[in-house]
């Protein structure tokens, strides 16, 4: 299996961004809750992503991502995480 920590590291660094309702979004978070959600496991995940489980729980950690990492998993999961980075600049930006 090959390991996806380099793709994980590239540029993971930063702050979360803040929901519409004032708290932090977790964007690993978010992506662990749509996989249980959907009912996949993470080994099934892990797969998807041509990384370890290990891996995968570390991207689950993760406050934020890169826009590629996030792009793959959005694909792979069917669901569109940018959504709520959208809607949060609708807000700010919103005169």
């Amino acid at each position: 299996m090959v390991s996806c920590a380099l793709f994980f590291c590239t540029g993971i660094a930063g702050t979360a961004s803040v929901t519409s309702t004032g708290t932090k979004m977790h964007i690993g978070k978010e992506i662990r809750h749509k996989l249980e959600e959907q009912g996949h496991t993470v080994v099934w995940f892990a797969r998807q992503l041509s990384c370890s489980r290990s891996n995968a729980y570390l991207l689950f950690e993760k406050n934020s991502l890169d826009t590629n990492v996030l792009l793959r998993v959005s694909i792979i999961l069917k669901y569109n995480f940018f959504e709520s980075y959208s809607e949060e600049f609708r807000i700010k930006t919103k005169k």
